[in-house]
């Protein structure tokens, strides 16, 4: 990770991932994981926008071509059939510049952007893997405590009712009410022994689920931090390219 967000004293924590996307009901996991795709694309479109300009050069460095072969004035003699020569000649010269412009720019950007989007993709889904199990472990897990609580609720309810109904019974029939009491109350138990176990499962499920997310956070940050970087370079390169072209084209001209 950059050291320049990392490291030193006037380091800011809101420029850390893992300080920041996380939020109610895990909010900040749909807003980091939806910026990744939208990196993604826009590595992509990059990539597409290569690959077109690269067609259109062949295309015109093959139709500069085809113009240069095609015979001009080849009944003149002396000084005009010399310049008739020379605009040939750059016409094929300008022609080999730009097929030289498309080939470099799929070797040197098409094909690199295309090995660096793959690379990146291979790492943001292992650990974007990682932390959708964790997150779905931790949702799922937490349906299971809401419903062993309701469960334990519904127990200490019904004591409660079987509680106010021994004012008014006596004898045999306060002897049965007693039992269900009993029975309710060993269910209320189990049910609370249940809840708390599964309160507890769930502590150490959500521990596991924010070390997993601050990790992934951690590596999205170094895989955005990289591209952006690699982004910069690709289109400083393009941008060469294309001047060095310029600057050939208007030699020839």
């Amino acid at each position: 990770m950059s050291s320049s967000v990392i490291d030193g004293a006037g380091e800011r924590d809101y420029e850390i991932f893992s300080n920041n996307f996380w939020g109610k009901e895990e909010a900040g996991y749909e807003v980091l994981t939806s910026r990744l795709r939208q990196a993604k694309q826009t590595c992509e479109d990059v990539r597409n926008m290569f690959h077109e300009r690269a067609l259109i050069e062949e295309e015109y460095a093959k139709r500069l071509m085809r113009i240069s072969k095609i015979p001009i004035g080849k009944d003149e003699s002396g000084t005009l059939r010399d310049a008739l020569e020379v605009c040939r000649q750059e016409l094929e010269s300008t022609a080999k510049e730009h097929i030289t412009l498309s080939q470099k720019i799929r070797t040197e950007l098409e094909q690199e952007i295309t090995h660096f989007i793959a690379r990146q993709k291979e790492t943001r889904k292992l650990q974007q893997a990682i932390a959708e199990k964790s997150l779905r472990n931790k949702k799922e897990h937490a349906i299971l405590v809401q419903k062993a609580k309701e469960r334990y609720e519904s127990e200490c309810i019904k004591i409660q009712g079987l509680l106010a109904g021994k004012n008014s019974i006596m004898g045999k029939d306060l002897e049965k009410l007693n039992l269900k009491i009993e029975k309710a109350q060993m269910s209320a138990k189990t049910a609370d022994q249940e809840y708390m176990k599964l309160v507890k499962d769930a502590q150490d499920i959500t521990q596991k689920w924010n070390y997993d997310w601050r990790t992934a956070c951690d590596k999205f940050q170094d895989l955005e931090e990289e591209r952006v970087d690699s982004l910069k370079t690709f289109l400083w390169t393009y941008a060469n390219l294309i001047s060095t072209v310029c600057v050939a084209d208007d030699e020839v001209s």
